[in-house]
């Protein structure tokens, strides 16, 4: 049970900043309702992993990689978490060069069902759930999974130049993107 960041960004040399959920439907059962995701347990143990790997399949051995700082609810309804990685750690470094410079984008939620109830158009919901933990994770499963430094320079190409001639078909172009990144992806 797992979704994905919109947005990500360095808040400064050692705190990232990340949108760790943003929709409450994944392309993946079960839907969830973030309004109803609880912290209070997480913020005890606010561990960041890799892969949601706490068994030690991976590398990671199943240890963090790094702890989240804060977490707190946007405006939009979106989950926002500040985390650093861990330091002296060669796997952890890895994966926080592979997210400083790019390669990794997408983070990931696992939770733990509090209540349930249908979905509109089958499946299940969790209507109240307790975090369990996020990763960063390779493949995002939420169709708004977005860095957000891609997000800024997307929205700054329309917004800079709502006038400009010049870059009228970029806007056009950069509209169309934006756009095509906010669908939901093709159904099977």
């Amino acid at each position: 049970m797992s979704m994905d960041i919109v947005r990500r960004e360095a808040v400064d040399a050692r705190r990232r900043s990340v949108v760790i959920a943003a929709n409450d439907r994944a392309r993946t059962a079960p839907e969830i309702d973030l309004a109803g995701l609880q912290f209070d347990n997480y913020r005890r143990n606010p561990v960041v992993m890799w892969a949601h790997d706490s068994t030690g399949r991976s590398p990671s051995g199943g240890l963090p990689i790094g702890r989240t700082l804060s977490i707190s609810r946007t405006d939009d309804g979106g989950i926002v978490a500040e985390f650093e990685f861990l330091d002296d750690d060669p796997f952890a470094q890895r994966i926080r060069n592979a997210w400083d410079r790019g390669f990794l984008q997408a983070a990931s939620i696992s939770w733990l069902p509090v209540e349930t109830r249908p979905a509109d158009g089958g499946g299940i919901r969790d209507i109240r759930a307790e975090l369990l933990e996020w990763s960063i994770v390779s493949v995002p499963a939420d169709p708004d999974a977005l860095r957000e430094t891609h997000r800024r320079m997307l929205d700054s190409l329309i917004d800079d130049h709502p006038q400009d001639v010049e870059f009228a078909e970029v806007r056009t172009m950069t509209a169309e993107l934006r756009e095509l990144l906010r669908s939901p992806p093709p159904a099977d």
